[in-house]
C-alpha cells in the first residue's frame, strides 16, 4: 500500500505505528515500512489485501513528519480501497 503526501516526509520505518483492519477482522501490521521522498510504502503479506478490498488504515503516531518537522496526525480506521490487481 502506497500513501502519497503533498510534501516530502521523513521518519522511522516502524511497523508497529500502522495497522490495517477489515480483511481478517483483526488488525494486521505491515511486514515492512519504507519512507522515501513523498511516499510511505506499507508492505503486507500477499493474502492480506486483494484487488477490490476495502480496508481501514490506522496510524498511531510515530515520527513521520514533513520537511518542516510537522508530524502527521493520528489516523483511525481511514477507509481505503485496493485498486491494484
Amino acid at each position: 500500500m502506497t500513501l502519497t503526501f503533498s510534501e516530502n516526509v521523513t521518519g522511522t520505518q516502524d511497523t508497529t505505528d500502522w495497522e490495517l483492519y477489515g480483511v481478517t477482522g483483526a488488525p494486521v501490521a505491515p511486514t515492512t515500512v519504507t519512507i522515501s521522498t513523498n511516499t510511505v510504502v506499507l508492505d503486507f503479506s500477499a493474502s492480506t489485501i486483494a484487488n477490490g478490498d476495502t480496508v481501514e488504515l490506522s496510524y498511531y503516531g510515530g515520527d513521520v513528519a514533513d520537511g518542516d518537522g510537522i508530524q502527521i496526525g493520528y489516523v483511525t480506521k481511514y477507509a481505503v480501497t485496493n485498486n491494484v490487481p
